[in-house]
């Protein structure tokens, strides 16, 4: 603690490098020369305390008024059932992998399910499945008559 305050009163004018360096033999104090060298070249600008304070009272601290804007709740419902509407379209068309089949009057129709098993669909009558699902859950629903091979 003594060394470093020997060093800051050389930089402050107090205490010469020689006296220093007879101090502490066993130092080197290169970098210190150094720095004591290039310390000396920067200017310190002179600042005019009276005249930063009078600037300073001459600003104006005024809060400027935020503008509060009231929440609409007709415009808030707009948006929620648009979100809703978006979200649930959404929903059906990228996430429902149901596959449905269907017959009219007088028509039969040949489908083959996932696992290549065939289905023979009858007149009038609907078939739906998961095509995502199926290798977990192997469910068909069924309205009418159908023929599964």
């Amino acid at each position: 603690m003594n060394k470093e305050n020997d060093i800051l009163k050389w930089f402050e004018g107090e205490m010469s490098l020689e006296d220093i360096k007879n101090k502490y033999p066993l130092e080197d104090f290169s970098n210190l020369e150094k720095m004591g060298f290039y310390s000396k070249q920067i200017e310190v600008p002179k600042i005019d305390a009276e005249q930063a304070l009078a600037d300073f009272k001459k600003r104006s601290f005024k809060k400027e008024e935020t503008k509060v804007v009231p929440l609409n709740f007709k415009t808030f419902m707009k948006v929620a059932a648009v979100l809703v509407v978006l979200l649930t379209s959404s929903y059906f068309l990228f996430f429902n992998h149901t596959t449905s089949y269907s017959t009219e009057i007088a028509q039969t129709e040949t489908l083959k399910l996932p696992d290549n098993s065939e289905v023979i669909l009858n007149a009038q009558s609907e078939l739906a499945f998961n095509k995502k699902e199926w290798k977990q859950n192997r469910s068909l629903t069924l309205k009418g008559e159908a023929f599964l091979k």
